[in-house]
């Protein structure tokens, strides 16, 4: 397959990064216990319909969070906070670092293409390391466009100056993958049943 292909575009949450266990975060599973307030007071406020505006770079992650922490009386501080959301929402998946590590000394191309607001890339590429993995890691926040919309295809192909068909997303979402492909990228969809055929077929390129 890599011979069609020129750049891999490696989605974050559900793929490198194995934070997800049936559509649920595993961070939220000792949220309550670690922080003593409730998750779903917490969900109500960030996950709200404007998160959008967050992960698209038109509103900071610190608005919703203050407004959070007023609401609930938390008073502790939120870049500290932060930290732990990271740190915990943080479980690479050690079988792709491999992978990647593997790819690059064949000189593979790869990039990230993950829907994130700026805060979270930043820990995405320094403190777990992305940044020395991937050419460049394209997100929501910095790039004010979302997955599945076109605009995020159409800014990651001229970015690098490719050809769309030439690109590669491995992507958890259903959606994600077909609206590359309509696109023009190829696209593999990601889970826990593709996953080593995924990975065979990386390999054996």
């Amino acid at each position: 397959m890599l011979q069609d292909i020129d750049v891999i575009a490696w989605d974050f949450d559900g793929v490198l990064n194995r934070n997800l266990v049936n559509d649920r975060f595993e961070w939220v599973q000792k949220f309550e216990e670690d922080l003593d307030v409730s998750w779903p007071s917490f969900a109500k406020v960030i996950f709200s319909e404007h998160y959008e505006d967050v992960l698209i770079g038109k509103v900071d992650l610190k608005k919703p969070l203050q407004q959070w922490a007023a609401i609930v009386g938390y008073t502790g501080n939120l870049d500290d906070f932060m930290h732990y959301w990271f740190e915990r929402d943080a479980h690479p998946d050690q079988d792709l670092i491999a992978l990647m590590g593997t790819l690059s000394q064949a000189g593979v191309r790869q990039v990230i293409a993950t829907n994130n607001e700026a805060h979270r890339v930043r820990y995405i590429g320094e403190d777990m390391g992305y940044s020395n993995r991937v050419e460049t890691i394209f997100a929501s926040g910095p790039m004010g466009c979302v997955k599945p919309n076109a605009d995020y295809f159409i800014h990651i192909s001229t970015s690098l100056g490719i050809s769309p068909a030439r690109i590669l997303l491995i992507d958890d979402r259903e959606e994600n993958v077909i609206a590359a492909q309509d696109m023009g990228w190829k696209a593999l969809h990601f889970t826990p049943k593709t996953k080593e055929q995924i990975l065979k077929v990386l390999k054996e390129a």
